[in-house]
């Protein structure tokens, strides 16, 4: 019966997508819950994260800020202080393993790159890794590493409204951004 009835909804959405109405059959039809829908900063990565076609929506603070409701560079400072503060922490041995695991449950302090030991601490990635750590913990700035390991600046980096300058990143001139 199951099979059966995957196979309607299949010929019915192929069916539409023929005569364009594939969002309605979607919408009317599908057996699965529908997946709360992404908003602000989740919907900016989602949608300017592609290495395709520029988006005109993901070129400008202000074009995110108006699009996805969100300031982007206010959204971007808040995490890395968050970072900044867990790693901080974790290296000054106030945070435990146990307490970092709790506190990122209750969201009360942020992901930080920290060393897996099956990786060892040798290789270039784990230096990578280390050199991330202590740029949070001891570091006064947003570097290229730690960037990148946030996709909301990854994104913004990669769409010119963020620059890296000497290890630095910083918003892009007014004109660019």
């Amino acid at each position: 019966m199951m099979k059966n009835s995957r196979n309607s909804l299949l010929t019915l959405f192929i069916l539409a997508c023929l005569s364009g109405v594939a969002t309605i059959v979607l919408v009317c039809c599908s057996e699965r819950t529908a997946e709360k829908p992404l908003t602000g900063v989740d919907l900016f990565v989602k949608s300017c994260g592609t290495q395709g076609k520029p988006n005109q929506n993901c070129l400008s603070r202000e074009a995110v800020e108006n699009v996805f409701g969100f300031d982007l560079m206010a959204e971007i400072d808040g995490r890395y202080q968050k970072m900044k503060k867990t790693a901080h922490d974790i290296a000054a041995g106030t945070l435990t393993d146990d307490g970092y695991r709790a506190c990122l449950k209750e969201g009360s302090c942020a992901e930080v790159p920290m060393l897996d030991e099956k990786l060892g601490d040798k290789t270039p990635r784990a230096k990578e890794i280390s050199r991330t750590f202590w740029e949070l913990a001891d570091g006064h700035y947003l570097s290229l590493g730690i960037c990148k390991t946030m996709p909301v600046c990854a994104v913004a980096l990669e769409n010119g409204i963020l620059v890296a300058k000497k290890n630095r990143v910083v918003a892009a001139k007014a004109g660019k951004s």
